[in-house]
């Protein structure tokens, strides 16, 4: 029988780096084009964005746990 895996996680600088992505097309979009969709993507920027670095150093800190075991 075959194991059934466990989803992959994804890496949380991943995350901050698309909220990064976020941040700047938002900047753009509020300078150039569309001020609410600007916001809204600058919000979500963000939010991605410090979530993702809280995630790291979660799991930064666990593995460190780990480590002195």
């Amino acid at each position: 029988m075959k194991q059934q895996s466990k989803p992959k996680q994804t890496n949380p600088l991943v995350i901050s780096v698309i909220g990064l992505m976020l941040i700047l097309f938002g900047i753009a979009d509020i300078l150039f084009d569309k001020k609410v969709l600007g916001i809204i993507l600058l919000a979500a920027g963000f939010i991605l964005g410090i979530s993702g670095i809280q995630r790291y150093k979660l799991l930064k800190e666990q593995l460190a746990m780990k480590k002195q075991k």
